[in-house]
């Protein structure tokens, strides 16, 4: 599985960088969001913690998806900013995983 990054802005006013990106994997599933937030984060250089994935989306049958993200510049700003369910689905605890299969 391979990430490209295909589009970086920087959105002064929210002291963010916005990111759209897309992703091949051929012959494989949609990648999930942690995965694609850990290819994120090796591509960019970013904390774990100020990295946010907005969606991934694909066609049927492509193996490539495209999406995009955000890199804030610091934690005050993430919690702020974004919505609270956007957290959770990007930063998902084990005890909440473990609950969702049950």
């Amino acid at each position: 599985m391979e990430i490209e990054i295909t589009d970086r802005k920087t959105n002064q006013v929210l002291d963010r960088d916005e990111i759209q990106f897309t992703v091949v994997h051929k012959g494989e599933a949609t990648p999930p969001l942690e995965e694609v937030r850990k290819l994120l984060k090796a591509e960019l250089n970013s904390k774990d913690e100020l990295t946010i994935v907005d969606g991934i989306h694909s066609d049927f049958g492509w193996g490539v998806s495209k999406g995009s993200a955000k890199v804030y510049k610091d934690e005050d700003q993430i919690k702020r900013i974004e919505p609270q369910y956007r957290l959770n689905k990007n930063y998902k605890k084990p005890a909440e995983e473990s609950q969702e299969g049950e």
